[in-house]
């Protein structure tokens, strides 16, 4: 039950972060685009690790 709810409030938890580390950006001057390209490296990179770890325990799940 807990996991679910983690894994129920996680993309709003990510979008608040994103949202806070745009926002101290942008009023400190960086430049949002290159900041924002960053953030979109940074979150396919995450993706494609947990697709990879999601992969790999499913291969060693027994089937039944």
């Amino acid at each position: 039950m807990v996991a679910d709810i983690i894994r129920a409030s996680s993309a709003v938890v990510a979008m608040v972060v994103i949202g806070l580390l745009v926002w101290r950006a942008l009023s400190l001057g960086m430049d949002g685009a290159l900041f924002m390209s960053s953030v979109a490296v940074v979150g396919g990179l995450a993706g494609y690790e947990v697709k990879a770890l999601v992969v790999k325990k499913k291969s060693k799940t027994p089937t039944k």
